[in-house]
């Protein structure tokens, strides 16, 4: 799910992502909790130049 944020997707954003899935009645899955895995796309996508620092 928060490989999204490593595409350059904005992480403040990850809340309206999860919650619109769960309108479709689609189960969003990480392996971690949701807010680590944000966190650690986040750092990825900044240390790969995708995100901004």
């Amino acid at each position: 799910m928060s490989s999204i944020i490593e595409a350059g997707f904005p992480p403040a954003r990850m809340g309206e992502v999860r919650a619109r899935l769960k309108e479709l009645r689609l189960e969003a899955y990480d392996c971690l909790s949701p807010a680590l895995m944000d966190l650690i796309a986040t750092h990825s996508a900044k240390q790969k130049g995708t995100l901004a620092a």
